[in-house]
């Protein structure tokens, strides 16, 4: 249970790391 809530954390991260670099470009 704690690893699908680390799963959906780091998943949420990834996404707004994509969406700042598509910013950036």
């Amino acid at each position: 249970m704690v690893q699908s809530m680390v799963r959906v954390f780091f998943l949420c991260f990834d996404v707004q790391r994509l969406q700042t670099l598509q910013i950036i470009q």
